[in-house]
């Protein structure tokens, strides 16, 4: 998991605030393909920082699926064609928030996917078991 311009400090009543842009990598990445047993870009796109889906490959007669992203956790179906199937793309992973209080500020530059806000998400909030 990579992150850019992240810095946490401590808000009121043991919250945790993001106070810069916070970038999460979105999905595991898009599906390969297959093209006649050659190696060369058969490989879906990366996740990469933002909330657009990771694309699979449409190098071979069946397309691998796009990854999923935001409110859309579960990567798509790879297509099939030329009697062959190529693969579906990753789903989003989880992010959790445990705080004593129970609630992270997220500031409005920051860049979550999934986000708190998304329907569905697995973008969670907690209180912090503490002993």
């Amino acid at each position: 998991m990579r992150c850019q311009k992240l810095s946490w400090g401590a808000g009121a009543a043991g919250t945790v605030t993001a106070d810069a842009a916070l970038g999460l990598p979105k999905s595991i990445g898009g599906g390969s393909t297959h093209a006649n047993g050659s190696p060369a870009g058969l490989n879906g796109a990366n996740g990469a920082l933002g909330r657009d889906p990771a694309l699979g490959s449409t190098a071979g007669p069946a397309a691998g699926g796009n990854g999923g992203s935001g409110g859309s956790l579960a990567g798509a179906p790879g297509g099939t064609g030329g009697g062959v199937a190529a693969a579906g793309g990753g789903s989003v992973g989880r992010i959790r928030f445990n705080t004593r209080a129970g609630s992270a500020s997220i500031d409005g530059t920051a860049v979550l996917s999934p986000a708190l806000t998304d329907t569905p998400t697995t973008c969670t909030q907690g209180v912090a078991a503490t002993q």
